[in-house]
């Protein structure tokens, strides 16, 4: 995977809920990409240096520069505390506009 074929959405900046859900600031460079992100079936997470698929669940908005997700398979409030800190991309073949 060439980093250049993904965009830098934000960062994972805590949990949402008891149930694995994250949420996510988006960067400045990707304000306005919040609706867009309600589209997405995947999105990528940097773990250790690897960029990670993980399918979407449930998105909502929060605001213009917040974004609450679930993944599919982060089900437990541990599983997303591990998460946090992580940036958050989408693959650029992916976007929806």
């Amino acid at each position: 995977m060439k980093q250049e074929e993904y965009l830098l959405l934000g960062k994972v900046i805590k949990t949402h809920g008891y149930q694995g859900g994250i949420q996510i600031i988006l960067h400045p460079g990707s304000l306005g990409l919040a609706t867009e992100i309600l589209n997405m079936e995947v999105i990528f997470l940097k773990l250790d240096g690897i960029l990670v698929p993980f399918f979407i669940e449930i998105s909502q908005t929060v605001s213009e520069e917040m974004i609450l997700i679930d993944l599919q398979t982060v089900d437990t409030k541990e599983k997303a505390i591990e998460l946090i800190g992580n940036e958050v991309y989408l693959k650029t073949s992916h976007r929806t506009a």
